[in-house]
């Protein structure tokens, strides 16, 4: 399978306006960061901003907002992504997005001339180090599609998706500090600080944030979704304080690729040593409590305990090729239901 790195200002441009509008909590980070940087917005930038929420509040679900990013990505001029916008929206709401991109023209264009010198060394640095690994992420593509079931070639070729994995590099106004999206089928997107900033450790990090996102984008197919939700409608709801931040089919799907990915990780190397399952075990997460106890409803705290607590059963679903089904699933339903009463115990127990 062919990965294309791409810097694309269009996609670029798009993100800036989304983030500076603060309409997805998950970007808050960035929001308050694009904020400080930029001081103050104006009078118009203000009105503006409400604009694109009011727009993108019209996209009601979440694979619209994904849709409608993905065309900022797949063109390169304004007639071409207004042509495609039609199918989201009318007439008046793309005159309304145009004056909104309009608006922001003028600040964009001088961040960009900052951002792009550094994006543009962030793909150099990443193309040279996809060469260096591409055996290694071979295999893992080769395990996580027997686990998904979806059919790998030797050529790592994906019988549905005809186009090459498509991995954008977007701005980021945050040091020492990555996440990335997956925008829909075969598109990605990756949020980096400038990465020679970064120490060659590191890179692994980046990394592992690429095989995160290639899941979502891949490997998690409609169909695969569709049973983690009604799995879920099957259950009771759960409790504790994550729940309500993100839907319990979200946090079973997030703990599902950390569970895979630190096990695969523990076989082929590739990822910074903090993702490695000898690294996390009570010890480590005892002391994390001890330094600070609102750690306990961290995603990536949860998604840690989880794999530890499954990594057994991981192994041998990765060693025997298994695909995902009911028991996984009730497995890391169970780790969520009782959490985090279960690990408070284990680490008592310890």
């Amino acid at each position: 399978m062919k990965i294309e790195f791409i810097v694309s200002k269009w996609a670029n441009f798009l993100w800036f306006i989304d983030s500076i509008s603060g309409h997805d909590e998950c970007w808050h980070i960035y929001h308050t960061f694009w904020l400080k940087k930029i001081k103050k917005l104006t009078t118009q930038e203000q009105r503006a901003v409400r604009d694109y929420r009011k727009i993108t509040g019209q996209l009601k679900n979440a694979k619209l907002m994904r849709n409608f990013m993905a065309i900022f990505c797949e063109c390169d001029n304004w007639s071409d992504i207004s042509q495609k916008l039609k199918s989201f929206l009318n007439d008046s709401q793309i005159r309304l997005l145009k004056g909104i991109f309009d608006i922001f023209k003028e600040r964009f264009e001088k961040i960009w001339l900052k951002y792009q010198i550094k994006l543009k060394s962030n793909w150099v640095i990443l193309v040279k180090s996809l060469n260096k690994i591409q055996p290694k992420l071979k295999k893992y593509f080769n395990h996580l599609g027997k686990f998904y079931g979806v059919t790998y070639s030797n050529e790592l070729e994906i019988p549905y998706i005809k186009t090459p994995l498509k991995v954008f590099l977007m701005m980021s106004p945050l040091e020492n500090y990555s996440s990335g999206r997956s925008i829909g089928r075969n598109i990605i997107w990756l949020i980096l600080s400038d990465i020679r900033k970064e120490p060659k450790s590191e890179m692994d990090g980046n990394w592992w944030l690429f095989l995160h996102e290639s899941i979502h984008s891949l490997f998690e197919t409609t169909k695969y979704k569709n049973e983690i939700k009604k799995y879920v409608n099957k259950q009771k709801k759960l409790s504790h304080l994550l729940s309500h931040k993100l839907s319990i089919s979200e946090l079973i799907k997030e703990c599902i690729i950390t569970c895979l990915l630190m096990v695969l990780n523990n076989q082929f190397g590739l990822i910074h040593k903090h993702n490695k399952l000898q690294d996390i075990n009570m010890k480590y997460l005892k002391k994390c409590i001890k330094r600070d106890r609102k750690v306990l409803f961290n995603l990536n705290f949860i998604k840690r305990y989880t794999a530890l607590k499954l990594q057994d059963l991981t192994k041998n679903y990765i060693k025997f090729g298994q695909t995902i089904n009911k028991k996984f699933i009730d497995s890391i339903w169970n780790v969520l239901q009782n959490y985090p009463k279960n690990l408070l115990e284990d680490i008592k127990a310890d």
